[in-house]
């Protein structure tokens, strides 16, 4: 797919580093930094942003699935790389580019306990009742994997279901701690824990090993250490003047109230940030002034009021920054600055700048 260059997200590697930075002096000496780089790099584009982060010794990088670590180890990055989901097909490939499955279940166990040893991490569920091993398999577990040397177990780990709910993450981190240490006096090797997300890292203070940083590294957070590193910028590529009673976009769902200036922008729901169901919620700047996302969003295009402006076609528009954010536009829009990231379109440019 040709790639949409009149839309263009800019990234600052050097508010990368230091929000990487921000995060290291918030731990101890030692501790360890798991990156997590899934749905391309959380928009960001992982092949740039894992190349920057290895650069700044980054422990691990931790995908979502086989074809995401593929990629990336494809394109000749180095540091060891976690496989949150890996499958049951691709036991060679994960031997051949030396990648490190997530093990949750004993399907996997089972699968990955071949003719070969390969480095594993084991999940367990404290709470959150998504992927992981029950705390009452632990002994199960530990007998398999004594049994059997060609599981390198490196790590062991859980997640988090709401770090902002400080008794439930205490009750989450208690079961952890309990796995754990039943873990430490049982298996034959030194095994490093990680439980902690971005959130947590800063509400908190950690004693694991390791802790895992998603979100946190782009910035997009309340923190005010913290800073978003990237822009989102696009153009007015037609302008129309329309009557009074005239509608604009499918559904005639905005009918012209007055005569009104109005701009075509190419940047729609298929390139993700917005959302068709919240078409009335979103605005852009163009010249440091605010204009409203007017009728249904399309496709490939948005269209705004310009109102009386002296805008032309041609002229830059800012459809997020660092002062109107991918959070406060998720906010607006009742949806989650995740969904948002994870949504944008390859088609989109990217650049990086330091």
């Amino acid at each position: 797919m040709k790639a949409n260059y009149e839309s263009v997200l800019r990234v600052n590697l050097n508010l990368l580093e230091s929000n990487f930075k921000f995060y290291k002096k918030k731990l101890d000496n030692g501790t360890k930094i798991i990156a997590v780089v899934k749905a391309f790099a959380y928009g960001h584009g992982d092949i740039k942003i894992c190349e920057e982060l290895e650069k700044l010794n980054v422990s691990y990088f931790w995908v979502a699935d086989f074809e995401e670590a593929i990629r990336i180890r494809r394109n000749n990055i180095s540091t060891p790389i976690i496989v949150a989901n890996p499958g049951y097909k691709n036991y060679n490939l994960f031997v051949k580019y030396d990648l490190e499955p997530l093990i949750f279940n004993f399907k996997s166990l089972d699968y990955f306990n071949q003719n070969k040893m390969i480095n594993c991490h084991i999940k367990f569920n404290t709470g959150m009742n998504r992927f992981g091993f029950e705390t009452n398999q632990k002994e199960k577990i530990i007998n398999f994997l004594n049994q059997n040397k060609n599981i390198n177990v490196k790590t062991i780990c859980s997640h988090l279901a709401d770090s902002s709910n400080k008794s439930f993450t205490k009750n989450q981190m208690n079961s952890f701690d309990f796995i754990c240490d039943y873990f430490m006096k049982n298996y034959h090797s030194k095994i490093e824990r990680h439980l902690f997300n971005s959130k947590a890292t800063i509400n908190y203070k950690n004693k694991y090993e390791l802790v895992r940083l998603g979100i946190g590294l782009f910035g997009v957070t309340n923190n005010k250490g913290l800073h978003q590193i990237s822009t989102m910028t696009s153009v007015v590529s037609q302008i129309k003047i329309i009557n009074q009673g005239e509608f604009v976009g499918y559904g005639m769902n905005y009918c012209s109230k007055e005569r009104l200036k109005i701009g075509i922008i190419p940047f729609g729901y298929a390139d993700g940030i917005y959302e068709k169901k919240n078409s009335n919620n979103y605005y852009v700047f163009i010249k440091n002034n605010k204009y409203k996302v007017i009728g249904d969003i399309s496709m490939d295009s948005i269209i705004v009021n310009l109102e009386n402006s002296k805008i032309e076609e041609g002229d830059k528009v800012i459809l997020f920054d660092s002062s109107y954010t991918i959070k406060e536009i998720a906010k607006s829009s009742n949806t989650s600055e995740y969904e948002m990231l994870s949504k944008l379109n390859r088609r989109i440019k990217r650049e990086y700048y330091s």
